[in-house]
């Protein structure tokens, strides 16, 4: 089977643009802009909801996209892997590639893209279970992959593995962005178009989003109050603070909860909006259309006017940021088809199932 074999280029669904748009947007505001941690219980900093929520919004959005590349609601035949498996290696290198490329740029920011890449290697064996089969596997893992990676990570002796930190340790721990992977490719099977089944998913995301910030709330006092008491790199300690530690990018059980209700509530409201607001959004559509593009080019802004790996910190260079990438995409886009990484991802895809 060859890529001319394959279905023709899916029609774009709005809500996934826009989805994608404001978790570039999220970023960008954790990168550039000055604003403190989330905490449920002050108004003042709700605005933090946008550390570590937009990347996790992105690790979802990653898994729904590689449905919809291999097939959406309809599981690929056996005799279609081979091409597909190789087309996602193809798109996994570029982004891994530009990832590195960021990297090299100096900036403090800890770049997604590599991980990113890597992960459409690790799905490759997950493409043809059953929605509920990946429901499953993704919940084994996120529940109990927090707290098995960082007791293994440091009371197994193993804190300098540097393999091991990779997959399992960092800002993007495998634990948290695997199971994120797996519910977004079981999400992208199903019927995500049907209007219910998107207000379903705002609700219960929404829903388990708060639930689970109030649990980590509650458990703030007793993490404080173990970690004060002895030794915080204690078994307990660290047991208690990867089930319940609520902070962003902790790579806790509670904050890959809390996170991926998030995710699917703000998915759930985006695939709720009416076509009818397409022609209103569209800045907003064209800037997740290239989201690639536009993270790649906000990382090269900050390396360019703040060099010596420093941040802006200045909600200003956020807000100037996403007005320069609303006006720039759409103005691409009305001369090309997609963004230019976009672009050079899917020819190497499709090169890589051609040869």
């Amino acid at each position: 089977m060859t890529s001319r074999d394959l279905p023709p280029r899916p029609v774009r669904i709005h809500g996934l643009d826009y989805a994608r748009a404001l978790a570039i947007i999220g970023m960008i505001g954790a990168h550039a802009g000055d604003v403190p941690e989330f905490w449920l219980t002050e108004p003042s900093t709700w605005l933090g909801v946008i550390h570590g929520n937009p990347s996790i919004l992105f690790g979802l959005l990653a898994g729904v996209s590689i449905a919809i590349m291999t097939g959406r609601t309809r599981i690929p035949e056996p005799h279609e892997m081979p091409t597909l498996r190789l087309r996602l290696v193809g798109r996994g290198a570029v982004i891994f590639g530009v990832g590195l490329v960021l990297e090299a740029l100096g900036t403090v920011v800890a770049i997604i893209l590599t991980f990113y890449g890597l992960l459409y290697l690790l799905v490759l064996p997950f493409l043809r279970l059953r929605p509920r089969t990946l429901v499953i596997i993704a919940a084994g893992i996120g529940l109990a992959g927090p707290s098995l990676g960082m007791c293994l990570m440091y009371l197994g002796g193993l804190t300098y593995a540097p393999g091991l930190n990779f997959l399992i340790g960092g800002m993007y721990p495998l634990t948290t962005w695997l199971p994120l992977l797996l519910l977004g490719l079981a999400i992208g099977r199903g019927d995500i178009t049907r209007i219910t089944n998107a207000l379903a998913m705002a609700v219960l995301g929404f829903g388990v989003w708060l639930l689970a910030q109030g649990v980590g709330v509650l458990a703030f006092d007793l993490i404080y109050d173990l970690e004060s008491a002895g030794d915080p790199d204690s078994a307990s300690a660290i047991v208690v603070r990867a089930l319940l530690d609520i902070t962003a990018h902790s790579g806790s059980t509670i904050e890959l909860i809390a996170s991926a209700g998030f995710a699917f509530g703000v998915l759930g409201v985006c695939l709720c909006l009416p076509a009818a607001l397409a022609p209103v959004l569209r800045p907003l559509g064209a800037l997740g259309a290239m989201p690639l593009t536009s993270y790649s080019a906000h990382i090269l802004s900050l390396a360019l006017l703040w060099p010596g790996a420093q941040l802006p910190l200045s909600n200003l260079a956020w807000f100037v940021t996403v007005v320069v990438l609303l006006i720039a995409c759409p103005l691409y886009l009305r001369r090309f088809d997609r963004g230019p990484l976009e672009a050079l991802a899917g020819r190497v895809g499709r090169l890589a199932a051609a040869g």
